[in-house]
């Protein structure tokens, strides 16, 4: 990866400044934002090779081994790739099936739906932190130790003035226009082998 140009860090991102939210157009980070956009490219970078890896036939059949959430989370709620199982009909699975689990351990009634966790990484939607929890464990399974340290760190990082960036991130000013629809919903990978040089 080269070095990223200024021009495609301001021109390619939507600019915070002109932000209608005061909390935003004052961000304390807006004066380097640059770089919290190159962590940002260099995070999804990291989960596109996870996931191109997750692909391999090999792959699916180790997650096919497991009994536990792991391969709940493959089959239905990872939101980049779904398995299928060629045994149910497409319709009832894949993206066109929402598994919803409720949580009862919640004191209201009637119980809600559980909700993700939130992230310690501010610049890592949660889906994207739940994706990289089960690759740490299959990384883990795998006995490979360094790649199951790698994404533990990822999802620990907790900068300076964390809330700040995750307004930021949460309002898209780390993610370049083209990984939203034109409805304004954020595509989950940049899957162009160019996309992700700034």
């Amino acid at each position: 990866m080269g070095a990223p140009s200024y021009s495609s860090l301001v021109t390619s991102f939507a600019n915070p400044y002109v932000h209608l939210d005061k909390d935003i157009a004052f961000n304390a980070w807006n004066p380097l934002i640059a770089e919290l956009r190159k962590a940002r490219a260099y995070v999804l970078r990291g989960i596109r090779m996870i996931t191109l890896y997750f692909l391999q036939p090999n792959l699916r059949k180790l997650i096919d081994l497991y009994s536990d959430d792991t391969k709940h989370y493959f089959y239905h709620h990872c939101h980049i790739f779904r398995l299928m199982d060629v045994t149910v009909d497409p319709l009832q699975q894949g993206f066109t099936c929402k598994c919803i689990h409720v949580d009862h351990e919640s004191t209201l009634f009637p119980s809600p739906v559980r909700e993700p966790f939130s992230t310690h990484n501010p610049i890592i939607s949660e889906e994207e932190d739940e994706f990289l929890h089960h690759a740490s464990k299959i990384f883990d399974h795998l006995e490979k130790h360094h790649l199951t340290k790698q994404v533990r760190l990822v999802r620990e990082v907790n900068p300076f003035m964390a809330d700040r960036i995750s307004l930021l991130f949460k309002s898209g000013h780390l993610d370049m226009f083209k990984q939203f629809d034109e409805d304004g919903n954020k595509w989950p990978l940049l899957w162009h082998r160019g996309e992700l040089k700034l």
